[in-house]
């Protein structure tokens, strides 16, 4: 028979394994988010790092607080890791370029939509600019001439 030490250390290895591997599915959401919205400068994407950092950390932590009373072992760690590092392995590359292309794909049609109607809502303001562009142009010439 298993002694519970080791049926307990098992169950704690599971559940890390599981967390490393949500770990880097929510990492994955952050990249597939990065590739559709495009950064301009490396300070969003920093604050983005800090902040799933920050996610990560308090994760991991209450994970240990609940399966280990907050002791850190090693088995942990290392289920941690080996999820994280299965998952980016076989499944993030597929995951990210698939979801990207299922995103894109249903954001052409709202897209499209958004663009026809700012263009139909813009429609006085252009029309208001144009006149008051010819109206200046008119003033000059009588003040010319």
């Amino acid at each position: 028979m298993i002694s519970r030490v080791i049926v307990w250390e098992l169950y704690a290895l599971a559940v890390s394994f599981f967390r490393g591997v949500l770990l880097a599915w929510v990492y994955d959401n952050i990249r597939v988010y990065r590739r559709i919205i495009r950064h301009k400068t490396i300070v969003f994407m920093s604050i983005e790092d800090i902040v799933y950092g920050i996610y990560a950390g308090i994760s991991v932590f209450l994970m240990c607080f609940k399966v280990s009373d907050g002791i850190i072992r090693g088995f942990i760690i290392m289920g941690i890791a080996s999820g994280a590092f299965l998952y980016f392995r076989f499944i993030s590359v597929l995951y990210i370029r698939w979801t990207v292309k299922i995103i894109k794909f249903l954001l052409k049609p709202v897209c499209f939509i958004l663009k026809n109607v700012v263009h139909i809502i813009t429609i006085p303001v252009r029309n208001l600019k144009r006149y008051i562009e010819h109206r200046n142009k008119m003033r000059k010439k009588d003040s010319q001439g």
